[in-house]
């Protein structure tokens, strides 16, 4: 046999003997144990790891308890079927107020957690909650040290992780005063809309038909701009999207029907329920370079911001922030001029990510209800707002009616007006159609210009909610003309001053009598809560005629009325701090 005969049958012989092995091994990993060999395993892994056990049977467990690096442990093993399971006791300590929050970081550490498993026991003679890790140990014959260790090792990691967690949680909810975060986020989820749209206060409305965004009928480019910043006609000449650190240029064709939620909205699944949808990014930026047909001399450059709120089931929420950059001066455009001026507007939108389908069985199910009420004559337990769906005679008006007020109960300005003024439209064309309109059909119309003209106020657009709560105003209602009022001095409209006098003049004269507005649905009150009502509508002129005045630089005159506003209590702190303010006006 020469030399390399003798060296391929030795290689061969150390791939057999590696071979046997690996065999060998997988055979141990595989073949199960018994409770006395996983017993023994136990003992000669924690003996390595330099712990002392105690056993005890608990019923038809084997309990091996056991400390380990400042820790107490403890193994379950399953007679049954030898299965065994670490468990860490007692690792973290919390008063019962705080149990809410452990809830929570326990819920959050199962989420994020492949194997071990957080739980907590309530001590009720100390009155605290402590918790505990579980894990399962899927011990064999070669890895019985090495798995314990790496098992425990993961086990004070989590214990570190809860406890940074939980103190963190525990700041926030002394500085925010909340306790229960889950039963604070769930209610957050549900009336999300709310909670975000209130922090609005202008938000103009959207052009046209559009009212809704989704993956069908997107708000485009051009819609936002009409609205926002009342920009209708306009030549693109370049649009740049930024999302993080990648932009992307639009083709000019496409600029005005760019719908603005691709930016910041990514679909995530095709489904049969519905699609799904997420946040593709925290923030995204639109810039457009364009020419103003109304002056399409010089080049206008434009900026959009996008930003993600947050989201309900139904709903993404981002806000869309526009501001077009001012033209330098020049003889055309002096300093103070429109187009030398900053213009921004801000608006919260909603990506809607339900089935369109379900948004229409919904409504449709609410109708139904409101119809069925009406056949029996319990109209007494109709709402406000299912009072108004039922006056609205078709059931495409009606929809319109119940998504936009819906939306305006929401503080969704933005898209509640594109709704509304549908709804507007065909309830005028329905009146004009009648020779006698019945009290009804003029209540909901009223109804629907209220809820427009309070919207626009809320916009900042005042013209457009003049326009509707001019229409209110023979209806001699309080709130109807506490919104006009409010629209008149809010756009500096040199009318407000003398409305104002008119109306004091002409409540003055019959404070305590059944002349003046009539208080609102309020035919049948006692005459004491009409005074009240009337008292409170006095005192909302006064306040609006010192702030006329105060505008108006009359500084004497205000400061009379706030004098003599200083006994009404329900004027008497407004009062205080515009005195304030006027005597910080003289001091300069």
């Amino acid at each position: 046999m020469d030399l390399y005969d003798i060296i391929i049958s030795l290689i061969t012989l150390l791939l057999a003997a590696y071979t046997g092995k690996s065999l060998y091994r997988s055979y141990l990993r595989e073949q199960p144990l018994g409770l006395d060999q996983l017993r023994l395993l136990l003992r000669r892994a924690l003996r390595k790891l330099s712990c002392k056990p105690s056993w005890r049977w608990d019923n038809r467990v084997l309990v091996c308890n056991y400390d380990y690096q400042g820790g107490h442990f403890s193994i379950r093993i399953n007679s049954e079927d030898a299965t065994a399971e670490m468990v860490f006791l007692f690792f973290f300590n919390a008063p019962m107020s705080a149990i809410d929050i452990v809830r929570q970081v326990v819920n959050l550490c199962n989420v994020n957690s492949h194997y071990s498993r957080i739980v907590y026991s309530v001590d009720d003679d100390k009155h605290s909650v402590d918790l505990h890790i579980l894990a399962p140990l899927a011990v064999n014959r070669l890895n019985a040290a090495s798995l314990l260790q790496a098992t425990m090792d993961e086990a004070f990691q989590w214990r570190n992780a809860f406890a940074q967690r939980y103190d963190s949680m525990l700041q926030d909810s002394r500085r925010d005063g909340v306790s229960d975060y889950e039963t604070e986020r769930a209610d957050f989820t549900h009336e999300i809309s709310l909670l975000h749209e209130q922090e609005m206060t202008h938000q103009p409305a959207m052009a046209g038909e559009q009212s809704r965004d989704d993956a069908n009928r997107p708000i485009t480019l051009r819609q936002l701009l009409s609205s926002l910043l009342q920009i209708g006609q306009f030549l693109p000449k370049s649009l740049h999207v930024t999302v993080g650190e990648s932009t992307v240029k639009v083709e000019t064709d496409d600029v005005s029907d760019y719908a603005i939620a691709k930016a910041i909205v990514r679909k995530t699944h095709d489904g049969e329920g519905g699609d799904e949808y997420e946040f593709a990014a925290d923030s995204a930026v639109l810039r457009l370079n364009y020419y103003d047909k109304r002056q399409p001399g010089r080049e206008r450059r434009l900026v959009v911001a996008l930003t993600a709120e947050n989201r309900t089931d139904e709903t993404l929420y981002y806000r869309a922030t526009a501001m077009e950059v001012p033209l330098s001066s020049r003889p055309d455009t002096p300093v103070g001029s429109p187009n030398n001026r900053p213009l921004c507007q801000s608006a919260l939108l909603g990506f809607d990510i339900v089935d369109p389908a379900k948004r229409h069985s919904e409504f449709t199910y609410y109708y139904k209800e409101v119809l069925d009420k009406l056949r029996k004559g319990d109209t007494d337990h109709l709402s406000d707002d299912q009072l108004l769906l039922a006056r609205s005679v078709s059931e495409h008006t009606a929809k319109n009616v119940y998504m936009g007020t819906r939306l305006f109960h929401d503080g969704r300005y933005l898209e509640a007006v594109g709704l509304l003024e549908q709804a507007d439209a065909s309830l005028n064309r329905q009146l004009h159609a009648r020779q006698q309109p019945k009290m009804d059909d003029w209540k909901s119309y009223n109804d629907v210009c209220f809820y427009l003209g309070f919207s626009y106020m809320e916009l900042g657009l005042f013209q457009q909610a003049y326009y509707y709560l001019d229409i209110l105003l023979p209806q001699r209602r309080y709130a109807y003309t506490t919104e006009y009022i409010n629209c008149l001095v809010n756009a500096n409209d040199l009318r407000a001053l003398d409305i104002i006098n008119h109306y004091l003049d002409e409540l003055g004269d019959t404070t305590g009598s059944s002349g003046g507005d009539e208080a609102d649905d309020d035919d049948d009150a006692p005459n004491k809560e009409a005074d009240a009502t009337l008292a409170s509508f006095l005192s909302f002129l006064r306040r609006r005629k010192s702030y006329v005045l105060i505008e108006c630089k009359r500084y004497d005159e205000a400061e009379k009325l706030l004098k003599s506003m200083l006994n009404d209590p329900s004027s008497s702190d407004y009062a205080i701090n515009e005195l304030a303010y006027l005597q910080k006006i003289k001091t300069k």
